[in-house]
């Protein structure tokens, strides 16, 4: 369709519609009047319906019940944080008290000893061991950790049995790689032996680690950096005053 035809069909819409009025009787003010009165109509019903829908709304909001907590669950919750608390606040104490004993301990292990006690509290452990007939001992942790090298050791020719306890603390227990190793360390936490998974001899030296971990563990492995063993070598110097580490062997517990 053209502009010119286009034209013409909308001026033959207009006077349809005007002739339309016409024969309704309606004067143009009137006409303008039912208009005005028929959109105030459709805006009020709008509102009106509008309101309706929030009130609707508001009331299932209102009337929906909340959702709690199972009284039970709120208290086995509760319970779980007091005990968690009364759990770390007691085992800080307990590393606090023994701090001055595990720094004495530190300081008068002697590595050619065939049992050990290497226990630290609240600070770092650095032990090697190059025991002649090495039978196990203890490796306590708290709140502190480091190394126990046992690669220069020989196990006595039954074995040895090494009892360890990690309570937020633990560390690496250093062996050669020809050793067997059995654990049984149970908790919140464990032992894991990280080394390169071989065939050993049934008659192989054989260390037998058992004990406890509460938020912490031990890895066996057969390396270790010599730059990781120099720092924590001097650290624990500097927590047992610059005492030298082989002064007397130390009583098996």
């Amino acid at each position: 369709m053209t502009s010119v035809e286009h034209v013409d069909a909308k001026g033959f819409e207009i006077e349809r519609i005007r002739s339309a009025i016409a024969g309704l009787g309606l004067s143009p003010e009137r006409l303008q009047a039912t208009a005005e009165h028929l959109g105030t109509m459709a805006e009020s019903r709008g509102a009106t319906f509008r309101e309706r829908l929030l009130a609707m709304t508001r009331d299932r909001t209102e009337t929906r019940p909340k959702r709690r907590m199972p009284h039970g669950l709120t208290v086995a919750l509760r319970t779980a944080g007091m005990v968690w608390a009364a759990l770390m606040l007691s085992t800080l104490a307990v590393a606090i008290a023994s701090r001055s004993t595990a720094r004495k301990t530190m300081a008068a292990l002697q590595p050619e000893a065939d049992e050990i006690h290497v226990r630290t509290a609240l600070g770092p452990m650095a032990f090697t061991s190059r025991a002649a007939a090495f039978r196990g001992g203890v490796i306590d942790c708290w709140y502190g950790g480091g190394f126990v090298d046992l690669r220069e050791a020989t196990l006595h020719p039954d074995g040895a049995v090494l009892r360890v306890r990690a309570v937020f603390g633990g560390g690496q227990i250093v062996v050669p790689e020809s050793w067997r190793i059995s654990a049984r360390v149970r908790g919140i936490g464990g032992l894991q032996d990280v080394r390169t998974a071989a065939d050993l001899a049934a008659d192989a030296p054989h260390l037998t680690i058992v004990g406890l971990a509460l938020f912490g563990g031990f890895a066996v492995q057969s390396d270790l950096p010599e730059e990781e063993i120099a720092e924590l070598e001097k650290a624990v110097a500097r927590m047992s005053g610059g005492a030298p580490l082989a002064v007397e062997a130390v009583p098996t517990v």
